[in-house]
């Protein structure tokens, strides 16, 4: 079965808090994963968004230099709105703005449909993997920890994972772009278009981490809490929790689970806002300093009118662009780290291992034996079978009889192979069932 990390004495999964390199490779490891996932639940409508996704990336670029070629025709004094110099690029504005209208729409359907494929196909490997999964991890608790982490991503993270690749795809073509046409018209404001997002995404990728460190290890007070509210309302509990008089205790333990995270919450919100605070600052004074180069190239006379229109545009379509790609690069970082858990849950290894050549059952079986079979459950230290030494022949009738916890259930789990004994063997007609 998987490794997993231990906190208190417990399993948990695996911790958050790894090492940089470590933590990268993981990243790109479910990246990979998510984008193979998305591949094989909708591989049309990935060739689809990605073809509509790079016409995108390209529609804001060309919009700012059709907006540059019509205001240096305007400023130009035209004698008539139909001179080529005048019309073409307004035709050309035009045509950007049908092709983006055009586009929305089909785009925002595609994706729905894309969703839902990409749910099902995530949905049905989880169910699967825990619908087939052995006794023994349905006994560990740390197996349902990383299980409620699991079930809380493959809604919705998978999907929007890839979305966030094709946006991000779509943000270096016009990044690219805008990068050209800025060093074309200004160098130096390319450079101070690069710095003016960092502080904001250096921001976000800190709060990423802390948000997902706060997930992982509240994840079985969740899972308290969610067994109370349970317990609170569900007509199965309502006669003992009236009999004991527990409805007080029950509903003030569930509540503080519930004022302890919002807690945590807050503080991890409260140092956010700080930061994005900071970072905003700081960015502002960078395009601040880019705002005074360009007034002072358009009053040298170094630039034209529709330069400045098209820089002005073009830096600030770049600040936009870097911002949403930077924000694109958080946002991967953060559904590839919660997605971890998805992954992780689906890539545990069973208990019970199944030959690799089966020894294939009689049409009648003659025999059943047990021989010195003994069997711990996981996570306890008493074991629940010792020695047990047992035959059972074919026609007999055999009544297993014994106390509450004597191993009566557990015998006939390990006939029926749920459990391998942990020491002994069980046997069908002599043979291991191992085997």
């Amino acid at each position: 079965m998987a490794q997993d990390e231990t906190q208190g004495g417990e399993k948990t999964g695996a911790k958050p808090s790894a090492p940089a390199a470590q933590r990268l490779s993981r990243i790109a490891r479910n990246v990979r994963a998510t984008v193979q996932l998305a591949w094989a639940a909708a591989p049309r409508q990935i060739v689809g968004v990605g073809a509509i996704t790079v016409v995108y990336g390209l529609i804001g670029p060309a919009t700012l230099w059709f907006t540059k070629l019509t205001i240096d025709a305007i400023a130009a004094k035209p004698t008539q709105w139909s001179e080529p110099a005048l019309l073409w690029p307004v035709l050309g504005l035009g045509a950007m703005a049908v092709v983006n209208k055009a586009l929305g729409s089909f785009v925002d359907r595609l994706h729905d449909i894309f969703s839902d494929r990409v749910w099902m196909v995530a949905h049905k490997r989880f169910l699967l993997h825990v619908a087939n999964a052995d006794l023994a991890l349905l006994d560990d608790p740390s197996w349902h920890d990383r299980l409620t982490r699991a079930k809380a991503d493959v809604a919705w993270r998978p999907y929007n994972l890839t979305i966030t690749l094709i946006h991000s795809l779509s943000s270096s073509i016009t990044v690219v772009t805008l990068l050209s046409a800025l060093y074309f018209l200004d160098p130096p404001l390319l450079l101070l278009g690069l710095l003016s997002v960092v502080p904001h995404t250096a921001m976000k990728l800190r709060v990423n981490k802390r948000f997902y460190e706060l997930f992982w290890t509240t994840t079985r007070r969740e899972r308290e809490h969610d067994y109370l509210v349970d317990v609170a309302t569900d007509a199965r509990f309502a006669k003992d929790v009236r009999a004991f008089g527990l409805a007080d205790h029950v509903v003030e333990r569930a509540k503080r689970h519930s004022a302890d995270r919002l807690e945590h919450k807050r503080r991890l919100y409260r140092d956010a806002n700080r930061g994005d605070f900071l970072g905003s600052m700081a960015s502002a004074v960078i395009l601040v300093v880019a705002y005074l180069l360009i007034a002072r190239g358009a009053t040298s006379g170094k630039l034209t009118v529709g330069d400045v229109a098209a820089i002005f545009g073009a830096f600030t379509a770049l600040t936009g662009q870097l911002g949403a790609l930077l924000q694109s690069v958080a946002r991967v970082d953060e559904h590839a780290s919660f997605l971890d858990d998805y992954f992780g849950f689906l890539a545990i290894e069973p208990t019970l291992r199944a030959p690799a050549h089966p020894i294939p059952l009689p049409p009648r079986l003659t025999s059943l034996q047990l021989e010195r079979a003994s069997f711990t459950y996981p996570g306890q230290s008493e074991p629940a079978l010792t020695d047990v030494d047992l035959e059972l022949r074919a026609g007999q009738i055999v009544a297993l009889v014994g106390e509450n916890g004597a191993g009566k259930s557990t015998l006939v789990k390990l006939l029926l192979r749920f459990f391998d004994p942990t020491t002994g063997t069980v046997r069908f007609d002599g043979s291991d069932t191992k085997e």
